[in-house]
């Protein structure tokens, strides 16, 4: 844990002047413009500069993290302004999903999309990281950039960052097993929920049961979440 938390602390102080500069959350709160609108602001923030994929999503990690307010506040205030489209949960999923796995786009450009889909509804965080695990394996990225970006998706309860991410890292150590061989084995089961999004038309739920399936079979440190999506899923 303290290793983890040193090397996002010192990822934000290397990233401070970018952070500020992009001010994202700034920007998505301040205008008044539906979801299309702030969409395409956030994919022009995602292509007005050279850097690569990992290293535009780990400062937008921690753009969110540095923030004076907690992760849950700033989390909410965009699901409140990103909400404006009509359509219902199932049917954005539905579509988005079957658009993410067929096209030919950059991560960035996918996750990003991914990002501000999932934060216009309101589900709870269990099944936004059933929904988004699989693309944690798509970069070249660290342990501590992906636990980052799963902390994010930790918020919907009360607790600080710190006790999320330790309760994470907490049960991913429940085997013997290093970080690299537990990230390994997250991968694994990402191409399982990948392939099952793509043979799927469905909704979530059916994507959901496949990645706990995927995890039961494994033995995975990331079971636990996984029963805990699915049965957040069956009660919607």
């Amino acid at each position: 844990m303290p290793l983890l938390t040193t090397c996002l602390i010192w990822r934000a102080e290397e990233t401070a002047k970018v952070v500020r500069r992009s001010s994202l959350v700034i920007h998505l709160l301040g205008d008044s413009g539906g979801c299309e609108e702030k969409l395409s602001s956030l994919v022009l923030y995602f292509f007005e500069d050279g850097r690569g994929c990992e290293e535009k999503l780990s400062s937008l990690v921690i753009h969110l993290f540095g923030h004076s307010r907690g992760c849950e506040e700033k989390l909410s205030s965009l699901v409140i302004h990103l909400s404006a489209n009509s359509r219902g949960c199932e049917d954005k999923l539905r579509s988005r999903l079957l658009y993410l796995s067929g096209d030919s786009r950059g991560c960035e450009e996918k996750l990003s999309s991914l990002v501000i889909h999932l934060s216009a509804d309101s589900r709870g965080c269990e099944e936004k990281l059933g929904s988004l695990v699989k693309h944690l394996s798509a970069d070249s990225r660290g342990c501590e950039e992906k636990l980052g970006s799963l902390v994010l998706y930790l918020s919907g309860d009360s607790r600080g960052c710190e006790e999320k991410l330790s309760s994470l890292v907490i049960h991913m150590s429940g085997d013997s097993r290093g970080y690299e061989e537990k990230l390994l084995l997250l991968s694994y089961i990402c191409q399982e929920t990948a392939e099952a999004v793509k043979r799927s038309s469905g909704p979530l739920f059916y994507i959901c049961q496949e990645t706990a399936e995927a995890v039961k079979r494994s033995s995975g440190p990331l079971f636990y979440i996984s029963q805990e999506t699915s049965e957040a899923v069956k009660r919607t």
